[in-house]
């Protein structure tokens, strides 16, 4: 099965996802009949459908594959829009969401949908801009293949990395229930760097078999030992998102070398995703009830717990995991509601830090802290011992509201379209950036601030990484 969006598939889906949306449009104008606004908010959601979901699909059918900035369109789609239309006939009337303290008020309906319309126009006005100055620039003609270089030492460090990364976890430096001075000490970079490092040699090695096919049984078997340890470091983490993290990372380079989808591995990620979410809360439920727990016998215990279910339970539980892990438009209302209440960061004042980000924080004492989510939850239950996000567009709004998501979300676009429009993006380096970028763009979570200190500290690590071990031979 080929990824390809020919004509035919492009305007059917085009066509059925509008003939869904105006149908469902004429259902909720009959629902919801007290609010005055709800018109308006539907118009909104269409542009908002366009600039996210549509130009995701034009993208992909005319240029064969999305962009980087396409994705996160994507999941502003999948994670705001469609749960906002899950939740439309719910705002307001006194019902109250999450904890049973907060009220989401319609009054704030049409600023948080306006707050992802305005987002999502400064990604398209960056994009545009660069993809202009692009255009017009001379395109690089040169051709070249690339040598691999030091190759045990390439494998003994990749081994090192994840090794390190089960020796931390298994001490509870990190993993689910850790607390936050792990990761916002002066040494934090130090973590930071090895969470890079781990996806680097799962993409590079990727790319090596896949895209540029190495024939090197060492690269192939150590290329699946660290797959196979970076699966068990997720499952053990208690974080689901490091289970799917490499499963996209081994997608990305398969894909991009144009091969199809086998049936077996369809089968198996279907089976993965269907078992992840139960398997992962009932490990999480013995971390809790059972702090001293050895995780390795707390993951068997879950698993036997998970299969001792019957199916239709087990189907049950994961659907609506996956449905309230992608429910995030409340979030963002009640970032919009609450934006004067925050006065964590403001103005941008975090900013002047972006081109020292990448410092480790002893020499940095006061460099912002990634700690925002932890705040927010405070401010939402009374305790900080657990993370809440605002969402991405969230958090740009509690700067000040939306001139700040304006001016925050063209930044962002520029940034990520520098990358997507280089004349070497098919060089080895922007290649796998693009793929770092890529899984980053999968969620609409995280705060613009730390994702581009994240790129910043992430494209230092992956240039004098792809520099030591890859050697670039011009061919004239």
């Amino acid at each position: 099965m080929k990824l390809v969006l020919n004509r035919k598939l492009y305007l059917f889906i085009k066509a059925t996802i509008w003939f869904l949306f105006f149908v469902f449009c004429f259902y909720t104008l009959e629902k919801v009949t007290k609010r005055s606004t709800i018109i308006y908010e539907l118009i909104i959601s269409g542009f908002i459908m366009e600039l996210s979901v549509m130009k995701f699909l034009r993208t992909w059918y005319k240029y064969k594959k999305p962009t980087v900035i396409d994705w996160f369109r994507l999941t502003t789609f999948y994670g705001l829009l469609l749960n906002y239309f899950m939740v439309i006939t719910e705002i307001g009337d006194n019902n109250l969401w999450k904890y049973d303290n907060i009220k989401l008020d319609d009054i704030f309906i049409i600023p948080t949908l306006i707050t992802i319309l305005i987002g999502l126009l400064a990604l398209n006005l960056a994009e545009f801009i660069v993809k202009f100055v692009k255009i017009n620039s001379k395109p690089s003609t040169r051709k070249f293949h690339y040598i691999l270089r030091y190759k045990f030492i390439l494998i003994g460090s990749g081994l090192f990395v994840f090794v390190m990364q089960l020796v931390l976890l298994l001490t509870g430096v990190i993993g689910y229930g850790t607390y936050t001075e792990n990761t916002t000490s002066s040494f934090s970079f130090l973590l930071q760097i090895i969470n890079s490092l781990k996806l680097f040699y799962i993409l590079l090695f990727g790319y090596l078999i896949f895209f540029y096919r190495f024939k090197d049984k060492f690269i192939t078997s150590s290329y699946y030992i660290f797959i196979v340890l970076y699966l068990i470091f997720g499952l053990l983490s208690g974080m689901k998102e490091n289970v799917i993290v490499v499963l996209v990372a081994i997608s990305i380079p398969y894909f991009l070398a144009g091969n199809g989808i086998p049936k077996k591995w369809l089968l198996t990620f279907v089976v993965i995703f269907f078992l992840l979410y139960p398997i992962n809360n009932n490990y999480r439920d013995l971390l809790i009830h059972f702090p001293k727990m050895d995780k390795k016998e707390a993951i068997g215990l879950a698993v036997a717990k998970t299969f001792s279910q019957d199916l239709t339970d087990i189907f049950k539980e994961s659907s609506d995991s996956y449905s309230e892990r992608l429910a995030l438009y409340p979030n963002l209302q009640y970032a919009v509601q609450t934006e004067q209440d925050w006065t964590y960061y403001k103005n941008m004042d975090r900013f002047p830090y972006l081109p020292f980000s990448f410092l480790p924080r002893f020499l940095l004492p006061s460099k912002p802290v990634s700690d925002t989510g932890m705040v927010l939850n405070k401010m939402m239950t009374g305790n900080d011992r657990s993370s809440q996000t605002a969402t991405t567009f969230g958090w740009a709004y509690l700067e000040g509201g939306i001139y700040f998501v304006l001016l925050e979300f063209f930044i962002f676009g520029v940034v990520l379209s520098l990358f997507q429009f280089s004349r070497r993006k098919n060089g080895i380096l922007l290649q796998l950036f693009l793929g770092n970028l890529t899984i980053m763009m999968l969620k609409v979570e995280s705060d613009i601030y730390f994702l581009l200190a994240t790129i910043i500290q992430d494209f230092i690590i992956y240039t004098i990484l792809t520099f030591f071990f890859m050697k670039k031979k011009i061919i004239n």
